[in-house]
């Protein structure tokens, strides 16, 4: 029984560390203009290859982790996914990882590795940058996103418009 517990246990916590390890992803980040303003955007896509050599993400931190305001300060954050890597053929299901509350656009960072592992596992995810506290305007910046998406995105044809989902 002892045993049967401890090999469940360990394999829960070594699967996603296996699924990391295939890691098949790509990500691009951009400045774009949405109907709601300019916001800076980056995609995480499937891949055909493993890409083990991975880039790093840059954005620029104007809160300080206590969300004290202060100057400027550049994050780098190191990537597992490859800079504008090809993007696997087929259509993928559109996530929009609209993380929400505060101001920034290095917020669309939150989710790093989720967005990494969903992108290989097939899903294309896109998570915008804040540009407004605006509760009000959430609706209109992820209608806008996902105009985006289909319409001046690279991606438009890789997309599936039958599965759009939001988190």
């Amino acid at each position: 029984m002892n045993r049967t517990v401890v090999l469940a246990l360990l394999s829960t916590c070594l699967l996603p560390l296996t699924a990391y390890a295939e890691l098949h992803a790509g990500f691009m980040t951009s400045e774009v203009t949405l109907a709601t303003g300019p916001v800076e955007i980056t995609v995480w896509y499937p891949t055909p290859k493993k890409r083990s050599d991975g880039d790093a993400y840059h954005a620029i931190q104007t809160r300080s982790l206590l969300g004290v305001i202060g100057p400027p300060t550049q994050l780098v954050l190191p990537a597992r996914a490859k800079r504008d890597a090809p993007i696997k053929g087929g259509k993928h299901p559109l996530i929009l990882n609209y993380t929400g509350g505060g101001q920034g656009n290095h917020l669309r960072l939150r989710d790093i590795r989720a967005n990494e592992l969903l992108a290989a596992r097939g899903y294309v995810v896109v998570a915008p940058g804040r540009n407004t506290t605006m509760l009000a305007s959430q609706g209109p910046l992820l209608s806008s996103l996902i105009d985006y998406m289909f319409g001046e995105s690279a991606f438009w044809d890789s997309i599936d418009a039958n599965r759009i989902g939001a988190r």
